[in-house]
């Protein structure tokens, strides 16, 4: 299967600044299935909404899949999942009135259109929502599933309503218009294939590693939530490796698809200090491996994420084959005057 075409986790990669990230939550998430992540997206009751781009992919054969908690009752049907096309929406998840409850809709062209019945399962438990699409004017179909489990399914059926044959952007609303309506989300994934049982684990450092070049703190400051505390790069070639939490037995059995390295910076001196790329890389066995890829930090102007994909184990060139063949790694940063 490999890696989701388009993985969101944190707050600036979304458009707009209605996210914070949280910590607490992750107890319940796991408690019900729906993600084995710490942070989580927050989608202020009060704001218009997060939009995402996965328009370069041009799928028209898709999944999209969000682990979801509503916090407390709309004040009336709110969208809070919006699928659209280049030109118009397609599809949506919605709450329903002043309950708890939620149904699926496709967008006709004129009118929002309920797909299957509505569902009485409350999102105030966290969730993992799927949502498999085929948009083709014969042969196309809408299904929805929780925690694994299908609960909607239009069948065989035209999908194609507006002239839109490609999905171009996921949008997360909160369900309500205050911070009792708040939306929490996890690990937004969309790929070309089925992401019914795809989790993404999170494992922060909870150790230092073999190289602790930079300054200004160790592992603890980088799990820490926010960007109150963080490490520091000012010289060439300052390295910083870190040992990361195991992987949770609830996902054991399952096969690693691959692994992605995700931080967060900002910039101390934007234009006025030292050029750095920010390079990353992997430790084995006394041995490093450089992950292709290198983000030039001095560009930045704000806060910004970045990520690094490990499809492959670096030492052997072949897929992972097993849990314990990631945790056997320390990854880490290291900083150089070149890219």
């Amino acid at each position: 299967m490999g890696l989701p075409k388009h993985f969101f986790w944190s707050t600036t990669q979304a458009v707009s600044s209605a996210f914070d990230t949280f910590d607490q939550e992750r107890g319940e998430a796991e408690t019900n299935g729906a993600a084995y992540f710490q942070s989580c997206m927050r989608i202020n009751g009060n704001s218009a909404g997060s939009v995402f781009d996965v328009s370069s992919s041009a799928l028209s054969d898709f999944w999209v899949d969000v682990a979801v908690e509503q916090l407390g009752a709309p004040s009336s049907d709110r969208p809070i999942i919006i699928l659209a096309g280049p030109t118009s929406d397609l599809f949506r998840i919605a709450t329903v009135n002043t309950s708890e409850h939620w149904k699926a809709e496709y967008w006709d062209g004129s009118a929002w259109v309920q797909v299957g019945a509505t569902q009485t399962t409350t999102l105030t438990d966290a969730c993992k929502l799927t949502i498999d699409i085929v948009l083709d004017g014969t042969n196309g179909h809408w299904i929805v599933k929780r925690n694994e489990t299908t609960v909607i399914n239009s069948g065989v059926t035209d999908t194609i309503h507006t002239g839109d044959t490609m999905l171009a952007t996921v949008e997360l609303r909160a369900a309500g218009t205050s911070s009792s309506g708040d939306l929490y989300a996890w690990c937004l994934m969309v790929h070309d294939e089925d992401t019914t049982k795809l989790y993404a684990h999170e494992g922060d450092p909870t150790a230092d590693g073999f190289y602790t070049d930079m300054t200004g703190g160790n592992y603890s400051d980088l799990a820490a939530q926010g960007n109150t505390t963080s490490v520091t790069y000012d010289a060439d070639g300052e390295h910083q490796s870190f040992d990361c939490a195991a992987i949770p037995a609830g996902l054991s059995g399952g096969a690693v698809e691959g692994v992605m390295i995700i931080g967060g910076a900002e910039p101390n001196l934007v234009g006025a200090g030292p050029t750095f790329w920010l390079h990353c890389f992997g430790r084995l066995s006394s041995t490093d491996y450089r992950i292709p890829g290198a983000y030039q930090t001095d560009l930045a102007t704000s806060d910004y994420t970045f990520t690094f994909r490990v499809d492959l184990n670096p030492s052997t060139g072949s897929p992972w084959a097993d849990f314990a063949a990631v945790e056997a790694w320390e990854w880490g940063f290291v900083a150089r005057n070149t890219a």
